[in-house]
């Protein structure tokens, strides 16, 4: 509404309607605004220390991941804050799972909002374009939050599972220890190292239900399908740490 308030019809989301467009537009832009990478190595007799961070900040991504498991209620959001409170009330009130739930999500992690108390809201471009011929009212209905998360949140609003794509990583660190082997082998070998390897150590992120640097591509809104596609990232796997060994001959 003009105050900010988040607008509820039914005790779940406004939905944008008519013909004069759904669709909000451009939710964000995949490319960062800038990436970096630093690195160093440091030596100290026959030890060797060397690490790289590297990173991407600013850029949007649609995370299928946050999508799927808030719709099948296996997020962790979905027993936090008021969803949480809500979802334990409503499996309460089925008195062991022998009555059907009663509605307790008034609104969502942001507030109760407002509905329309008077008058039919127009849309352009996503958004109320006759919002000054509206009267509001304070949010009274409850929804179930099952109604909320997965037929109302998830098919309507591809904007809520838009997240930030800046992430940072300790991509690589290597200790080593190298042999200096003059006599051995008649001089055939001239030095061994052998090295301990860790790769992806450290990911920070505001989420990290995915490696955004795996799955650059994020959500491919060409036919304005809701939930993403398959093809495009959908359901993708976390980052993941890998630890190695190697060992080097220098002949």
């Amino acid at each position: 509404d003009g105050s900010g308030n988040i607008v509820y019809s039914g005790g779940v989301l406004q939905k944008a309607s008519g013909s004069n467009d759904q669709r909000l537009g451009s939710l964000g832009y995949l490319n960062p605004d800038f990436t970096f990478g630093f690195g160093n190595k440091f030596t100290y007799k026959n030890l060797s220390l060397s690490f790289q961070f590297d990173g991407r900040i600013g850029g949007k991504i649609y995370d299928y991941n946050y999508y799927a498991t808030m719709q099948g209620g296996t997020d962790i959001q979905t027993v936090q804050g008021v969803i949480g409170a809500a979802r334990l009330k409503e499996w309460q009130s089925t008195n062991q799972g022998t009555n059907a739930p009663t509605p307790s999500l008034l609104g969502n992690e942001f507030g109760p909002g407002v509905q329309i108390a008077s008058g039919t809201p127009t849309f352009q471009n996503g958004v109320i374009s006759n919002i000054g011929s509206l009267t509001f009212a304070p949010n009274t209905t409850s929804a179930l939050v099952q109604s909320y998360l997965t037929g109302n949140l998830k098919a309507n609003f591809d904007e809520y599972f838009m997240i930030d794509r800046s992430f940072v990583k300790l991509r690589e660190v290597v200790l080593s220890y190298t042999m200096d082997l003059p006599k051995w082998g008649h001089g055939l070998i001239k030095s061994a190292s052998f090295s301990l390897v860790g790769k992806n150590l450290l990911y920070f992120a505001k989420r990290k239900d995915f490696d955004i640097d795996q799955y650059p591509s994020g959500f491919n809104a060409s036919d304005l399908s809701v939930g993403g596609v398959a093809a495009n990232g959908a359901l993708q796997s976390s980052s993941t740490r890998k630890f190695g060994f190697n060992i080097n001959l220098s002949f």
